[in-house]
């Protein structure tokens, strides 16, 4: 996949199966990924960013 669209989409469906990464599970799931502008560190920061806000969601959906 290429870009942002196809980057955002690999995302989306490893964070659905994928509760807390790591750097290294998020490098691998991302790793068929191509970016033209080199933009890889931007976007492993912004997987795990993902993640986290994922996380903060879910702990507010079970305290409700």
């Amino acid at each position: 996949a290429w870009c942002m669209s196809g980057q955002m989409m690999q995302a989306a469906a490893f964070l659905e199966e994928t509760a807390n990464p790591s750097d290294e599970q998020i490098v691998e799931a991302m790793k068929d990924n191509y970016c033209r502008c080199g933009c890889y560190l931007r976007i492993k920061e912004a997987v795990r960013e993902a993640a986290a806000v994922m996380a903060a969601r879910q702990t507010t959906m079970e305290v409700m």
